[in-house]
């Protein structure tokens, strides 16, 4: 169910059996000369939609600008400052509490939003966690087995493959040298396009695929599905000889 598709009735009738809320987090932000600057926020959104869906449980429109100040040098990239994503996500969490909702799941598709969210959860929220969509167990096992040392840190293969999955249109056969990125430290957003001039860290993206990009999708909602069963936020399905 989302948000953005019911009428406040039907929100109303929603909040009668269920306070849980699903909210994808993403950012605009470059991802390397073949990725699309909107990849964390599609994945994020896709992700949760489809988790929604399996689980019952409503979907939030996708917070789609977060913490990207490190990417500024390159073109388009879209960034708050921390405590300006702070404050929207407090806002957020806010309203939705006005109406009833009573329990927050972020679904995170960038990892530069995670110290912001740790931070807002401890100080300004309450009822709030989060989880990246690339960090479940299955998932990481996944991402490991396609890509090992060349997975990288930006603009990685997994997270590239997933969006040519979603969207076929976002493929771009572009050359990169080299091949695969070096991962240097650096401070600051001209100090990271200066070490890592076309935006990728530590990856080869050219060993995205969408086929692989479906099967880190349908994997990560399975790892998201099997967290929110064992944390109580739904039941487990049941067996058919278990139904009455």
């Amino acid at each position: 169910m989302e948000l953005q598709k019911s009428t406040w009735p039907e929100v109303e009738n929603y909040l009668q059996s269920c306070q849980t809320i699903l909210i994808p987090i993403g950012s605009t932000e470059q991802h390397g000369p073949s990725g699309m600057i909107g990849t964390d926020s599609m994945i994020a959104e896709a992700i949760t939609k489809e988790l929604a869906r399996r689980s019952g449980l409503m979907c939030a429109p996708v917070l789609s600008i977060g913490m990207a100040e490190h990417h500024m040098a390159f073109a388009g990239t879209i960034s708050l400052q921390p405590q300006t994503l702070s404050l929207v996500i407090r806002d957020v969490v806010h309203s939705l509490e006005v109406h009833g909702f009573a329990e927050f799941i972020f679904i995170n598709g960038h990892g530069g939003n995670g110290p912001v969210l740790q931070r807002t959860f401890q100080e300004d929220v309450t009822n709030c966690r989060f989880y990246n969509w690339y960090m479940g167990a299955e998932t990481r096992k996944l991402r490991a087995l396609l890509y090992a040392d060349q997975e990288g840190r930006h603009a990685t293969p997994s997270e590239i493959a997933v969006v040519q999955y979603l969207d076929e249109s976002t493929l771009r056969n572009v050359a990169c040298d080299p091949v695969c990125a070096p991962a240097l430290a650096y401070e600051g957003a001209q100090d990271m396009r200066d070490k890592h001039p076309d935006g990728r860290i530590g990856a080869n993206v050219s060993l995205a695929d969408p086929v692989d990009g479906k099967r880190l999708f349908e994997t990560s909602v399975d790892d998201l599905m099997a967290t929110l069963i064992k944390d109580g936020t739904i039941a487990p399905p049941q067996h058919p000889s278990e139904r009455g």
